[in-house]
C-alpha cells in the first residue's frame, strides 16, 4: 500500500467527477511550482515526476485539494517524508496550509483551511514556506 493510500483516510473523500482527468489550472500549477522550486531531499526526482501532472480528482468538501497523476519514478522515491515541503499564507484573513503529499504513484496537493475556507485558493506569490516551532506549531501563523 502506498504512502498516499495510507494517508487517504486522513484526507477527505475524493469527489467522483467526470471532468477528470484534466490539466492543472494556472493557479494550481503555480502553487505546485512554488513548492517544487524550493530545495529539499529528492526534489529533482519529484520535479521530473510531476512535470506533466494532471488533476485526477478533487476533494468532495470543496477545500480545493487535488489528486495528481505523475510520470512513474525511475527507482524508489528518495524523499525522506511523504510531505517534504509545504506553503502557508492567509487568504482573505483565513489561514491556509498547502501540503504536497508524494509517493511513487503521484501526489496530492492539499489545502488545509484553519477556520472558514476563503472564496479563492491562494496565489503562489502569497505563499511562504512553512516554518515549524519546537512545540510542533506553525511559526507562520499567530
Amino acid at each position: 500500500m502506498s504512502t498516499r493510500d495510507r494517508a487517504r483516510p486522513l484526507m477527505r473523500e475524493l469527489a467522483d467527477d467526470s471532468t477528470f482527468p484534466r490539466d492543472l489550472t494556472e493557479q494550481e500549477r503555480a502553487i505546485l511550482d512554488f513548492i517544487l522550486d524550493h530545495e529539499w531531499e529528492g526534489v529533482e526526482q519529484v520535479r521530473e515526476m510531476l512535470r506533466g501532472a494532471r488533476a485526477t480528482a478533487t476533494c468532495s468538501c470543496g477545500c480545493g485539494s487535488i489528486d495528481l497523476s505523475a510520470t512513474p519514478s525511475p527507482g524508489k522515491l528518495r524523499s525522506p517524508s511523504p510531505v517534504p515541503a509545504e506553503g502557508v499564507t492567509y487568504v482573505d484573513g483565513q489561514p491556509v496550509n498547502v501540503l504536497l503529499f508524494i509517493d511513487d504513484d503521484g501526489g496530492y496537493l492539499e489545502f488545509t483551511w484553519y477556520g472558514e475556507r476563503a472564496e479563492r485558493l491562494p496565489y503562489a506569490h502569497e505563499l511562504q514556506l512553512a516554518r515549524w516551532c519546537d512545540d510542533g506549531g506553525l511559526a507562520n501563523f499567530d
